[in-house]
């Protein structure tokens, strides 16, 4: 008797299937990967006009924010050697930008080596908006921007001696308004 009943909703199921399939809901596609990159680059590079006063050399193939993109894939990337986690990024990068990015280890090293000081100043000042940003009305408190380190590294200057070092260096910038404290061990 139980085999009859199986059998019947079996005719029935079939039956059903063939008056018309069942439609499985329609879902949106999903986002990939690449795009969400595109997302946060467009998000904290907007566009090169960060970059305009930076002169580049006249035979330079690449862009100022492709560099930056290539290496934060490059120091993102999880492979053994710098080499290959180059090699990686490269790849994210002609994913994402049209544009040239240096094709080689060697020339990102060349273009970081020469580049790095005129970067890091512009980038110091994205950064520092972005996080602006993102804090809002927790941005400040008391005139002071809190900060939180979580102990993964214990690589934080501890003597004044360094503490005095950057300091100068940052207020030569004039960007860097230190906020935080150090703890002179060496008394």
């Amino acid at each position: 008797m139980a085999r009859k009943g199986n059998s019947k909703r079996r005719r029935n199921s079939k039956s059903r299937t063939k008056q018309g399939k069942r439609s499985l809901p329609k879902t949106q596609p999903q986002d990939t990967n690449a795009e969400h990159f595109r997302t946060l680059l467009q998000w904290l590079l907007p566009s090169d006009c960060i970059f305009r006063d930076l002169k580049l050399h006249g035979n330079s193939s690449w862009l100022p924010r492709t560099l930056v993109c290539l290496v934060l894939c490059w120091t993102w990337a999880e492979n053994k050697n710098v080499t290959d986690s180059f090699t990686y990024a490269l790849g994210w990068c002609r994913c994402v930008f049209d544009g040239s990015v240096p094709g080689t280890y060697q020339g990102m090293m060349n273009a970081l080596v020469r580049w790095t000081d005129s970067l890091i100043p512009i980038l110091w000042r994205v950064l520092q908006q972005k996080m602006k940003q993102i804090g809002g009305d927790f941005w400040e408190t008391a005139g002071w921007v809190p900060i939180a380190f979580d102990g993964s590294r214990d690589a934080a200057p501890r003597t004044s001696a360094v503490y005095i070092l950057i300091l100068r260096k940052s207020l030569q910038v004039g960007i860097f308004r230190p906020s935080f404290w150090v703890m002179d061990t060496d008394a």
